[in-house]
């Protein structure tokens, strides 16, 4: 049953006789749809979860206002059900989309609009939540990256998708490795900085928050990293959830040979045991460390490219009845007329004017 206050769809102007699709956070009345939400295809097709499980993610949405993870629905007559996963990623100011489902008896008659419509309505919604940037991890090529090239997502990183095939016990660690602490963000961001293109930065927008151990998004993340005396040289971040391991490495290039120590350090101290998923993502622009975690016996699964998408929030300005005034100020004042003001403490709004 839907609550009183539930909106109905509006009539699109760019789809004549249809209606508007409209995202909702996933909400109690929806539960009856999960089921075949989850069997439906997530067009985005990872190799494995970035966010959490759906019913997990589920529960969470209804217990929590607060969230590091959100669950969106939409229906429509012709394409059916849709659902869109997004965690705050790489910041909180950030939307990475982990989950598009697509589920229908019929897939319409154009499945393409219909995705960049969704698409669209992520971006306006994460807009009207104060989010500045929409993150995807996109095949590079396809059907699927041409939809969120038309919906706006501009790509700016190539990496590649790494799994250790089997973990060796007896690759020895490096007795330089330690754990993070919460003050060696700062250092882990300038070496973040010194390795990375600029373009990805600005792309990232990253801050001293994205290298914080903790929980984020269903994750537990640790940091471990090599210092010298002044400056980091080498930091992998392993983020754990089950029996599933997903690290992030950077390096100087100067010391990439620091890389098979750290990494195999990294995962005797977070608990890494045989049989679990351990993956890897390795940008191409970083030279030699894919070789290095190739000798751990990591072997590349598929291609990647990291896109962003800028959003933005519609703002409504009551300005109609403050414009004439404001055109015979401006008037006045051209004309030499003396004109006097009276101070308020209200703050008017402010209004731009256009001149033919």
């Amino acid at each position: 049953m839907r609550p009183w206050w539930y909106r109905r769809q509006q009539p699109s102007p760019d789809r004549p006789g249809r209606e508007s699709l409209l995202l909702r956070p996933f909400a109690l009345w929806h539960a009856p749809d999960l089921r075949q939400l989850a069997r439906g295809q997530d067009i985005l097709g990872l190799p494995f979860e970035l966010g959490p499980p759906l019913q997990r993610a589920a529960l969470i949405g209804l217990l929590a206002r607060r969230q590091s993870s959100r669950l969106f629905t939409s229906r429509d007559r012709e394409a059916g059900a849709s659902l869109v996963q997004v965690i705050q990623e790489p910041g909180p100011d950030h939307w990475l989309i982990t989950r598009l489902i697509v589920s229908g008896a019929s897939p319409g008659p154009d499945p393409a609009a219909h995705c960049q419509a969704i698409l669209e309505e992520v971006v306006r919604v994460a807009g009207s939540y104060g989010i500045k940037r929409v993150h995807a991890l996109l095949p590079p090529s396809g059907p699927v990256n041409e939809v969120f090239q038309r919906a706006g997502f501009q790509p700016f990183r190539p990496l590649t998708v790494m799994r250790a095939e089997r973990l060796h016990a007896g690759t020895p660690v490096d007795s330089r490795v330690r754990a993070q602490s919460s003050h060696d963000a700062w250092s882990v961001m300038r070496l973040y900085e010194r390795v990375t293109p600029r373009p990805v930065q600005y792309a990232e927008t990253r801050t001293r928050a994205s290298w914080q151990p903790g929980h984020r998004a269903g994750w537990r993340v640790r940091g471990f990293l090599i210092r010298d005396h002044e400056q980091t040289l080498a930091y992998c971040q392993v983020r754990s959830r089950g029996s599933r391991h997903v690290l992030e490495v950077l390096v100087d290039p100067q010391v990439i040979d620091l890389v098979p120590g750290l990494v195999a350090s990294a995962l005797a101290s977070s608990g890494v045991r045989e049989g679990d998923e351990v993956w890897a993502l390795v940008p191409d622009d970083m030279a030699g460390l894919r070789g290095q975690l190739e000798s751990l016996e990591f072997r590349a699964v598929e291609a990647r490219v990291w896109a962003a998408r800028y959003t933005a929030q519609r703002v409504r300005a009551r300005v109609l009845k403050h414009a004439r005034a404001l055109r015979d100020l401006q008037e006045a004042v051209a004309a030499g007329v003396p004109v006097y003001s009276q101070l308020r403490r209200e703050s008017p709004p402010l209004v731009e004017l256009t001149t033919d």
